[in-house]
C-alpha cells in the first residue's frame, strides 16, 4: 500500500513538473534562481577575503567610482569595492533572508491556519481575528515599526519581514482545510482511529501543499523585496554588509554625479531576483492547476473568435 502511495505521489510530480516546463517564461525564471545560486556559491571565489578583510569589502580609494570595464565588469563604488563581488556576496544575504523568512512563516501560518480551519468554533475565531488584526496594518509600515524597534540586524530583518507573511499562509489554508476535512477519505480514516494529529498531518496537509508551494515562491520575492527596502531607508542591514538595498541607499548619493553604476547594477539584481520567483509562482500556478491554464486559453480563444467576428460584421 505504501509503495502504490509513493508511486503515485511520484507521478504526480512528473506530471506537474512535466507542465511547469513547458512554460517557457517559468523555466527562464528558474534559470535565473539556478544562476543566482551559483553566483552565491561561488562568491568566495570570485572575491576572496584578503587579509582580515572580507572579500566583498575590499577597498582601494585609486579605484574609486570606476565605470564597467576591464577588471571591473559592474564598476567599483565610491571606496573603490567591486560592485559585481559585493552583488554575488549579496546573493547570499538575500537569498538566505528570503528562504529563512518564507521557512519560519510558512510553518508558523501553516499552523495556525491547519488548527483554525480543522477546529473551528472559538477556536477559528480566536485566531483569525488576531491574524485580521495584522493584515490590517500595512505590511511594509510593519516591518518598519518592527525592524526600528528591535534595531538593524540580519535576525531582526527576518523576524520582521516574516511576521508579516503569516497571515496569507493562514488564510490560504484555512480555507484549503474548511473544504477537505468534510470529504470521505477524512472521515473514513477518522472512523478507523486517527486522531487529530495524524489527520491534519497525514490526509488533509498534503491535500494543501499545491497553494502553500506558489505562495511560498511568491513570499520569497516579496520578502526579499521588503529586506531590501528596509535596508535602503537605514533601518534593516548596514554596510558594509553587501545587501542589494543597503548598496542602493549607500549609492543613491552619487547619482546626480553621474555615476549610474552604482545604482543600476544592485537594481537590477532586486528586480531580477523578484521577477524570476514571480515568473516561477505563476508556472507552478499553472502546473498545479491545469484547469485554470486552460481556461484561460480557452477565453482567450472566445476572445479572438468574438473579435474576428465583430470585424466581420463592421465589413459586412
Amino acid at each position: 500500500m505504501e509503495a502504490v502511495k509513493r508511486t503515485k505521489k511520484r507521478s504526480q510530480i512528473v506530471e506537474v513538473w512535466k507542465r511547469f516546463r513547458k512554460n517557457p517564461i517559468a523555466m527562464a525564471g528558474l534559470g535565473i534562481i539556478i544562476g543566482l545560486f551559483v553566483l552565491a556559491a561561488m562568491a568566495d571565489i570570485i572575491a576572496p577575503a584578503q587579509g582580515l578583510a572580507p572579500g566583498y569589502d575590499v577597498q582601494n580609494l585609486m579605484n574609486a567610482r570606476q565605470f564597467p570595464g576591464d577588471g571591473f565588469i559592474f564598476g567599483t563604488d565610491h571606496l573603490g569595492r567591486d560592485i559585481f563581488a559585493r552583488i554575488a556576496h549579496g546573493a547570499r544575504v538575500s537569498l538566505m533572508v528570503g528562504f529563512i523568512v518564507v521557512t519560519i512563516s510558512m510553518t508558523v501560518g501553516v499552523t495556525l491556519g491547519s488548527i483554525a480551519g480543522f477546529y473551528g468554533g472559538i477556536i477559528d475565531n480566536v485566531i483569525m481575528r488576531l491574524i485580521d488584526i495584522v493584515l490590517a496594518i500595512p505590511a511594509l509600515l510593519m516591518a518598519i515599526a518592527i525592524a526600528a524597534a528591535l534595531g538593524p540586524g540580519l535576525v531582526n530583518v527576518m523576524i520582521a519581514v516574516g511576521l508579516n507573511a503569516i497571515p496569507s499562509y493562514a488564510r490560504i489554508v484555512r480555507a484549503q482545510v474548511l473544504q477537505i476535512r468534510e470529504q470521505e477519505f477524512v472521515e473514513a480514516a477518522r472512523s478507523l482511529g486517527a486522531n487529530d494529529f495524524r489527520l491534519i498531518r497525514k490526509h488533509i496537509l498534503p491535500n494543501c501543499m499545491a497553494p502553500i508551494i506558489v505562495e511560498a515562491t511568491m513570499g520569497m520575492a516579496m520578502a526579499i523585496a521588503v529586506a531590501a527596502a528596509l535596508s535602503f531607508i537605514g533601518v534593516g542591514l548596514q554596510p558594509p554588509v553587501p545587501e542589494w538595498g543597503a548598496m542602493l541607499s549607500d549609492a543613491r548619493r552619487f547619482m546626480l554625479g553621474g555615476y549610474w553604476h552604482m545604482t543600476l547594477f544592485p537594481g537590477l539584481a532586486i528586480a531580477l531576483v523578484i521577477f524570476a520567483l514571480n515568473m516561477i509562482g505563476d508556472g507552478l500556478r499553472d502546473a498545479f492547476d491545469p484547469k485554470l491554464r486552460s481556461a484561460t486559453v480557452s477565453k482567450k480563444r472566445f476572445e479572438k473568435i468574438r473579435r474576428t467576428i465583430a470585424m466581420e460584421a463592421a465589413k459586412s
